[in-house]
């Protein structure tokens, strides 16, 4: 009996998720989650602050500009950085960093501190959200 005109059967390898996309959905969550925190999360508890370690809100915002302002200032070194060396580092070390800032900030009792800690914070933030996925 001969085999021509069928095609064997061959089992088929199921086509795996392409690993680029598994990396830009995690850092869309991950960049979701930042300024979740970091950036929205200010506002959400603004007037808690307010009323517990009254502070008025012009001078917690002003912090809170502080820390947006470094952030700005330092994105020139880190995209640098993150042109040099990639970002997985800085982007790991910054949210680090951010996750103990976020627990500082729950500890803050004087307004010197609150700005030195958004000052830190601004700086952090300029880490911890930005990068290229296909440097990954």
């Amino acid at each position: 009996m001969t085999t021509r005109g069928r095609v064997p059967a061959v089992a088929v390898p199921a086509q795996r998720l392409y690993y680029g996309w598994v990396l830009v959905l995690t850092l869309g969550i991950t960049q979701t989650i930042t300024w979740g925190i970091l950036y929205y999360g200010f506002t959400v508890l603004l007037p808690a602050m307010e009323a517990d370690l009254g502070w008025s809100r012009g001078q917690m915002s002003g912090a809170f500009s502080l820390g947006i302002l470094l952030s700005g200032i330092c994105a020139a070194p880190v995209g640098r950085w993150l042109d040099d060396r990639g970002p997985r580092l800085l982007m790991t070390a910054g949210s680090v960093a951010a996750t103990l800032l976020v627990v500082a900030w729950s500890q803050v009792t004087s307004l010197v501190g609150f700005y030195v800690l958004w000052a830190l914070i601004g700086v952090t933030m300029s880490g911890c959200s930005t990068s290229r996925p296909s440097r990954w």
